[in-house]
């Protein structure tokens, strides 16, 4: 697997910007190697609807098939990179624009789920567990440069802790949900001058 799949395609990325395809890649990611009924048990979807959306992501080369395991009838899947990005410099086409948007909107529902699916279930973490989820929001006043630094050193504390190799994962580690948005932003004031 590699470690990063620039979505630079407009095709690719409305492949992409499906809900149950984001949820079966993210799984990919994290759990490992996984089956079409593997990943609609977990899911909670029928195996059709995964194995058809395996074969879209497939197309797209966003997942790729694992042949060291299973055989023509138990197909084992795995995502093709461990971080999706999209490309920076795409054309900027109405078709483009459109892409981009559903999938931003989707990822957005995506980290929707999964911090509500938290608020709803807490209680199910010992208190030292819960008490270190964060939200936080910080302003800052950066040039794209230092946006570039910015970005990249958090992204290395993320990377670093990581740990794709479940070998690695020290016993007691939990899973945790980390998101990192930067957009610029104007205050309500300042757009309507």
């Amino acid at each position: 697997m590699r470690d990063e799949f620039l979505l630079d395609d407009v095709h690719v990325i409305r492949a992409l910007a499906h809900p149950l395809r984001i949820r079966m890649l993210s799984m990919l990611q994290q759990e490992g190697p996984a089956t079409s009924t593997t990943l609609s048990r977990a899911l909670g979807e029928s195996t059709g609807n995964t194995s058809y959306h395996l074969r879209q992501l497939a197309r797209h080369g966003l997942v790729e098939e694992n042949t060291e395991r299973g055989d023509r009838r138990d197909r084992w899947w795995t995502a093709a990179a461990r971080h999706y990005n999209l490309a920076p410099a795409l054309d900027g086409s109405p078709e483009h624009k459109a892409a981009i948007a559903g999938l931003r909107a989707r990822v957005l529902e995506h980290d929707a789920v999964i911090v509500a699916s938290f608020f709803e279930h807490e209680d199910i973490f010992e208190s030292a567990v819960r008490d270190e989820a964060t939200f936080t929001n910080h302003v800052v006043y950066a040039t794209p440069e230092e946006l570039t630094t910015i970005r990249a050193k958090i992204s290395d504390i993320f990377r670093e802790f990581e740990r794709p190799d479940p070998a690695s994962r020290p016993d007691c580690a939990d899973r945790w949900y980390g998101v990192l948005r930067l957009v610029p932003w104007k205050p309500e004031r300042s757009r309507k001058s």
